[in-house]
């Protein structure tokens, strides 16, 4: 009984290690970079769910975005997560002048989300 209990409770211990794998920072990635994306994609969350203007997000995601410079040397990794920063940025700036929808920020969203490790809405 005491070895079906053991057995048991390794396996749950298991399952549960391997799926927090799937929602943490990504190999390859510092922390601080990490962090950073996540603050990026708080910002695009509130404009997505209409708590702050276009340009309000741009002004943050662009003053976060400047922050990446911090980092010398950056992961293939953690240049992606850069990158994908300055399209939410750049899409912003085209919202604004009526050449991207709120769609195309979703989308952008949701691929930084991929980098990072998250879930996507």
């Amino acid at each position: 009984m005491k070895k079906i209990c053991l057995v048991t409770f390794v396996a749950a211990a298991l399952i549960i290690t391997i799926s927090g794998c799937t929602d943490g920072r990504p190999a390859n990635v510092r922390e601080g970079v990490y962090l950073l994306g996540l603050e990026v994609l708080a910002v695009a969350d509130e404009y997505l769910d209409m708590q702050i203007t276009p340009n309000e997000a741009r002004n943050r995601i662009d003053r976060l975005h400047n922050r990446f410079n911090d980092f010398a040397d950056r992961t293939d990794e953690e240049n992606s997560i850069r990158a994908g920063t300055n399209l939410i940025t750049i899409s912003l700036d085209l919202l604004m002048m009526d050449r991207r929808t709120y769609e195309d920020i979703l989308e952008r969203r949701n691929n930084l989300a991929r980098y990072l490790n998250k879930r996507t809405r």
